[in-house]
This record gives C-alpha cells, structure tokens and sequence, in this order.
C-alpha cells in the first residue's frame, strides 16, 4: 500500500471531504466557548486588566490543552476503530479509553469516565452562566421578554438561569433515537450555532476598527490590541462562513441525509429570520 494510498485511508483526510467536513463540526463544538471571558468583563472587578490577561491564557490553553489532545489522540488512537462513536451508536468510548484499553489497561474506562464527569460539570456551568447572561442581557435591551431580566436580591438572574437549565432535556431524546444519532444532531447545530456566533463577533470587530480608524483614534489608546494585523480578523471571517457551509456536506451524499440537512443549516435562516425580522419591526438602522 502506498503512502498516499494510507493517508487517504486512514489518515488525518479519511473519508476525503466528508471527513474533513465532519471534523470542523467537532471542532466548532469543541472550541466554541472561548470567546465566553468577553461576557464576564462585567461582572469583572478590573476589566481593563483581567480581560486581556484572560485572553492571553485562552490562547496558551487553547495549544496546548485543545490541539495538544487532539495530536497524542491521533498518535494512540487508531482511526478506524469500531468502539468511536456513530450515528448507530448506543454508548461510545474516548479515544483514550480505546488506546488504554488497547494497551491492556482494562478498566481505564472508568478513570476516563471520572475525568470526563467533572469537565462535563465545568462545561455546563460555563453554558449555563453564558446562556443565561446573554438572555438577561437581551432582555434588558428589549430584545427578549422582559421576564428574563428579572433578579433575586443578590442580582442573581434566576429565571434565565432556569431556562437555560431546560435546554438539558433535549438529551431525553435518545430515549427515541440512538445516543450516536442524538449527539449528532445536536453537535451539528451548535457547531454550525458556533460559526455564526464567531462570524458575528468578527464583523462587529472589523466594523468597530472601521469607525476608529474614520474617526481618526489612533491604534495606541486601544486598551487591548491582539496579535497580528487585521488581515488575520478578516480572513477568519471567511473562514468562519466557509466552514458554516462546508460542515453539513455530508448530508448530500446519496442517499439524501435530509435530516443531517435539517440539523447542520437549520441555524442559518433561523438568524437571518430573526436578524432581519428585528431591523424590520423596529426600523433600526443597518
């Protein structure tokens, strides 16, 4: 077999297009939530100081926890192993627990398991906190019911935080379906969910550096100032859109995935829907 032959096989491009169409929806499900320390400067003590450093962290953490796990996963985990999980999949082990399991460690599932148990429960809380402020948030400004601006004595959001809190239950659905075809559709919306948000972000940012530079605020007064030029900003806006599309392309190949379809586009008219249907009942600006 050739070397070529082996990389499409069972290299980092298995399964070509869809393969790597697939990776960027993990991916994006993966990452998103590393934008969330903006959120927080509000409730910070000394934002102009702790924000940046925070942001600075994120980046160390980001190489060296997120793609430094990924690199020793596809070092000891084979990729065509029947234990990783599908759409067929009922229960699913870590790339870890198969590479320890391989290598004759038979109950690393569950030391596994209790590391996974208690990132899972600083990833909720981090959702939680995250959801529930940017519905407060928007109920303040008028764009959400203004029950969800309502406090506790201590400020405390309750009722955002308990809407938020439902969302949970739509893992129930693999009461119905197969947790493989659960964790599917749920990954491929808030993945493509992700795209949207970072797109977002980054055309605000390059509109705000837009009105800056017109308005004549030289560079040096930004309290914080990222690394590389703003080519970086915009290339990583069309890389967000270019990967918004590209990571439902498996749900073309034949026979039609219409539900695969459904779940990886179905954010996409939903905030052009709610993005043109709030500039046009309010008459705001564009």
């Amino acid at each position: 077999m050739s070397s070529c032959t082996l990389i499409l096989s069972q290299g980092p491009i298995i399964n070509g297009i869809n393969g790597f169409g697939q990776v960027f929806v993990l991916a994006s499900a993966y990452y998103v939530g590393t934008e969330i320390i903006s959120l927080a400067a509000g409730e910070t003590k000394d934002p102009r100081k702790s924000i940046p450093k925070g942001v600075n962290n994120v980046v160390w953490r980001i190489l060296f926890v997120y793609i430094g796990l990924i690199f020793f996963q596809g070092l000891v985990c084979p990729s065509d192993s029947d234990q990783l999980i599908n759409a067929s999949s009922s229960t699913a082990s870590s790339p870890f627990t198969i590479a320890f399991t391989n290598a004759g460690w038979s109950w690393s599932g569950h030391f596994v398991n209790a590391l996974i148990t208690i990132a899972f429960i600083s990833a909720v809380n981090g959702c939680i906190y995250v959801q529930s402020r940017a519905l407060y948030s928007l109920a303040l400004t008028g764009r959400a019911p203004k029950v969800f601006a309502i406090t506790s004595k201590k400020g405390v959001p309750y009722i955002s935080i308990l809407t938020s809190v439902l969302w949970g239950f739509l893992a129930l659905m693999n009461l119905s379906v197969t947790a493989g075809q659960v964790f599917e559709y749920l990954l491929a919306v808030g993945g493509s969910a992700a795209y949207i948000s970072w797109a977002g972000i980054i055309f605000t940012h390059l509109r705000i550096r837009s009105g800056l530079d017109k308005q004549g605020v030289p560079k040096s007064s930004y309290p914080f100032k990222a690394f590389g030029s703003i080519w970086i900003y915009r290339f990583n806006l069309f890389l967000c859109l270019f990967l918004l599309f590209i990571q439902g392309f498996t749900s073309f190949e034949r026979p039609f995935n219409w539900k695969g379809f459904v779940t990886s586009y179905i954010t996409i008219p939903t905030s052009v829907v709610l993005f043109v249907g709030w500039k046009l009942w309010h008459k705001t600006h564009w």
